[in-house]
């Protein structure tokens, strides 16, 4: 398996979303419809990685959405050194924060409201948007879903 040897290759951050799609890869099984995530291998990517939940107004994961009295779904995207985070429910943005991982790995110090920090909030509130739209999930589709 020619592949597996090129592991070694992958740096920086990748996305859970990537591991089956990774695995089917290299065991053949894989048609590139077949998931959502990227073969690692083949799909070196790029500095941006995505990360999607649906949960409770507790933020406890939804699995029943009848069964909870408020859906909320929470997007981030890491790009580069940047990281932001929004929370939704419906198409409202309860609160977003933005993190620089280089100087703050901790995520405690929230840059969304520095203006020196406004042309990078808003390329990444652009990127996250796109993401959602590839996902079917737009501010419209999370209205109507988690309403």
């Amino acid at each position: 398996m020619e592949g597996v040897r090129d592991w070694r290759k992958l740096r920086g951050y990748r996305s859970h979303i990537d591991i089956p799609s990774t695995i089917l890869s290299l065991l053949g099984e894989r048609k590139e419809t077949d998931y959502r995530g990227k073969d690692m291998i083949r799909d070196p990517g790029s500095d941006i990685v995505y990360a999607e939940a649906v949960h409770n107004e507790k933020g406890r994961p939804v699995l029943i959405f009848s069964e909870a009295e408020e859906i909320r779904a929470t997007f981030a995207v890491k790009k580069g050194s940047k990281k932001y985070i929004a929370q939704y429910r419906g198409s409202s943005i309860l609160w977003e924060e933005l993190f620089d991982l280089v100087n703050d790995p901790g995520e405690r110090i929230d840059l969304s409201g520095d203006e020196n920090n406004r042309q990078v909030l808003d390329e990444l509130r652009s990127e996250l948007s796109s993401h959602m739209r590839t996902l079917g999930m737009g501010l419209m589709e999370i209205e109507r879903r988690f309403k």
